[in-house]
């Protein structure tokens, strides 16, 4: 089965998502974009600490599948 490491994952383009569906197949799709980031100064960061808190929430369960696919082995 392969592992994915750290460089395949950092390979993969600004802008696109890397899905695992349940049957360990791994897909590049378009990322969908994050309405809630501003760039200007906000008077308020909570929106920015929202969208960067769900951005992890997504990693989290990307990785959770992948372990679950066995496309990454869990430290020993």
């Amino acid at each position: 089965m392969p592992v994915a490491t750290a460089t395949t994952l950092g390979a993969v383009m600004v802008g696109d998502a890397l899905e695992c569906s349940p049957d360990g197949k791994l897909a590049i799709c378009p990322a969908e974009p994050i309405d809630d980031l501003y760039y200007d100064q906000p008077e308020d960061y909570s929106s920015i600490a929202a969208a960067l808190m769900a951005i992890q929430g997504q990693y989290n369960d990307m990785l959770a599948k992948m372990r679950a696919a066995g496309f990454i082995k869990e430290r020993e």
